[in-house]
Parts: structure tokens; sequence; C-alpha cells
């Protein structure tokens, strides 16, 4: 029988077919979905974090931006014009990240809930917008670990996309 056919008339036969398709659905769907939940976890840990410690992200960057400046200040090869510019340069960018900062990390925290939620939904075979848009937000390069999340992410999206989550998806709601 394919995923696509109807589903048997009968009600034990009906039963056995769908949790048959649910059986293979969440085979699939089941080692993507623990790492999208275990990457989720550790992004919304690490966002947790830096939320707490934004106390000091002003004390940070100044102390960064002095260090710069005595770099700057040390290099005989760099002229006074040279060393001017570099200082206004550091200076823009401190500021960018003053502004920058916060809001990613407010971001990161919602993403990481976001893998966790489209985990589990993906693992229960439940929630199919929510999977799609928490893999498509664990791709986009502004989480913490990014580089790992891609592929996890990506592997989620074919499981998601995969003909027997599919079926799964479809007899999961004629149980209902």
């Amino acid at each position: 029988m394919n995923e696509y056919d109807d589903f048997p008339e009968s009600g034990d036969e009906q039963d056995r077919a769908i949790e048959q398709v649910l059986d293979q659905a969440r085979a699939k769907a089941t080692i993507p979905g623990i790492l999208m939940i275990v990457f989720g976890a550790i992004t919304f840990g690490l966002a947790a974090w830096n939320t707490i410690d934004l106390g000091n992200l002003d004390r940070r960057l100044d102390d960064a931006k002095e260090q710069n400046f005595e770099q700057v200040d040390r290099d005989p090869k760099m002229s006074d014009e040279d060393k001017k510019e570099m200082k206004e340069m550091v200076t823009r960018v401190v500021d960018a990240a003053r502004q920058i900062v916060p809001p990613l990390i407010y971001v990161n925290l919602g993403t990481g809930a976001l893998l966790v939620l489209g985990g589990l939904s993906l693992m229960r075979l439940a929630a199919r917008p929510i999977v799609l848009f928490a893999c498509i937000m664990g791709i986009i390069p502004f989480t913490t670990f990014c580089c790992t999340g891609f592929p996890i992410c990506i592997w989620g999206l074919f499981a998601w996309n995969n003909a027997t989550v599919r079926a799964g998806y479809r007899a999961k709601s004629m149980m209902r």
C-alpha cells in the first residue's frame, strides 16, 4: 500500500495501517527532532546567560575599545592620521555593537525556544508550520552555533518533507 492510498475501511485493519505509518514516520523524524531540541536548548541557554550578562556589555565594549586604542597607539608603522581614522572606525563599530547585540540576544532566546518546540513537534508529528518555521530560523546565521544548526535544521527540513513523515502527519490527522 502506498502512503497516499486511502486507508482500509474496516476499523481494526485501518488502525493497524495507521499505526504502521505513524511508526515509520516517527522513526524518520526522531533523530532530527532530538538534535533540534538539543540545539535549541543550547541556543536558549546561552542566550539566557547573555541576557543576564547584558549589564556588563558596556564595560566589556569599552575595555575592548581601549585595548584597540592602545594597540593602535603602539604601532610605529601607522601615521597619526591613520591612527585617528582607525580609532574613529573602532568607535563606530563599538557604538554599532551597543545597538545590535541586545536585540540579537533576545532573538536567540526566541529562536532557541522555537527550535525546542519545533523539535518536539517534529517528533510528535504535530504542528507542521511550526516545524518549518523552526528549521528556517535555525538555518539563519544569527543563532548561537549557527554552523552546527545549519546541518541539523537542513536535516529537519528533509525529515519534515519526507514522504513517510508527510504520510504520518496525514495518518495522525485521521485518528482525530
